[in-house]
């Protein structure tokens, strides 16, 4: 995979852990907001089909299963795993954490 376009990803991962302490809090809709952000710079210096999107779909998935909006939450999930899958071979890792 091509090196992380610089500064560029260190604000989308830090915005995903600003939003996983507000996940924790229980402040659901902003971490939703800051994982929105995230997934923007992450799709936008990569692709919509970069295993670094993945991150922060899994953390998106997550605050919509704790919302108990477990469709919206499955959805996400399952787009996960179709990435992991399309760029790794079964027994990776990566592939392990979608489950």
């Amino acid at each position: 995979l091509n090196a992380d376009p610089p500064r560029i990803t260190d604000s989308a991962y830090a915005l995903n852990s600003i939003g996983t302490l507000h996940q924790i809090n229980g402040k659901y809709v902003t971490a939703s907001e800051y994982f929105g952000s995230a997934l923007r710079i992450y799709q936008e210096a990569y692709s919509s089909n970069h295993p670094k999107v993945t991150y922060t779909l899994h953390s998106i998935g997550s605050v919509l299963h704790q919302q108990g909006r477990y469709d919206e939450a499955l959805q996400v999930h399952e787009r996960a795993l179709k990435i992991r899958q399309s760029h790794w071979t079964n027994g990776h890792p990566d592939i392990a954490y979608s489950f």
